[in-house]
């Protein structure tokens, strides 16, 4: 899915481009940024693991004067929720709480800078794998319980296009740092491995080492502003 991230934020960047050339003679009127927030991509979201790692991911924004915001994400996913294929007892939940600085003023296009920090946990039952666990090795089974908690945090830089009185469409890309563990519970017929390589370079699922690594950020929100006064 990441490789359609770049094309589709220049789409949006030139389709932006064209209506504010169009809205030139329009009056300049600028809203409060108070609105309920809906992620477009979360839903739809491609992993090359056994789980796909879709959730809803709902927010809110609240602008406390001109220059900066506050809000928060939550997003959660299972099964019985999914529209794309998940792995067996797949749940997800996750926090990501921001802080916007807004750098546009009086313009019909908001642009600002974020810190976004998140904290995530994933949980599902693996099937007939093999898993790295330190000081033990190489380890295969019938099924276990797997737990993935991430955390970290993201600078981003945004915009919010108006696209209609009372909605906005958040565009925003940036990156930060992520911290990984993985754990694993409740082995059923767990197998020692005696082959397996000593020099380990464990992949997503498959170990308990702990790993800190790039966190890529791209996102696209629609935004339904809760309050409909405005100032000029």
């Amino acid at each position: 899915m990441k490789k359609w991230f770049f094309p589709l934020f220049i789409c949006i960047l030139l389709w932006h481009s064209t209506v504010a050339q169009e809205q030139k003679t329009a009056p300049l009127v600028e809203r409060p940024l108070n609105a309920l927030t809906f992620d477009l991509l979360s839903p739809m979201y491609h992993s090359w693991g056994p789980s796909n790692l879709s959730r809803w991911r709902l927010g809110y924004r609240h602008q406390l004067n001109k220059r900066w915001a506050i809000g928060a994400d939550f997003g959660y996913g299972n099964n019985s929720i999914a529209i794309v294929m998940e792995g067996d007892d797949y749940a997800l939940y996750e926090l990501r709480p921001e802080l916007h600085y807004l750098l546009q003023l009086g313009q019909r296009t908001r642009v600002y800078f974020s810190a976004q920090p998140f904290y995530l946990i994933h949980t599902e039952t693996l099937i007939n794998r093999s898993v790295f666990i330190q000081e033990i090795g190489q380890v295969s089974f019938d099924s276990v319980t797997y737990q993935r908690n991430k955390y970290g945090l993201t600078l981003n830089y945004g915009f919010i296009f108006p696209m209609a009185r009372s909605m906005g469409l958040n565009v925003y890309i940036g990156g930060g740092l992520r911290r990984r563990e993985n754990s694993y519970r409740s082995f059923s017929n767990p197998t020692l491995d005696p082959y397996y390589d000593e020099v380990h370079s464990p992949p997503y699922y498959d170990s308990d080492f702990p790993l800190t690594e790039f966190e890529f950020s791209f996102g696209v929100k629609v935004y339904f502003f809760t309050n409909n006064k405005t100032d000029s």
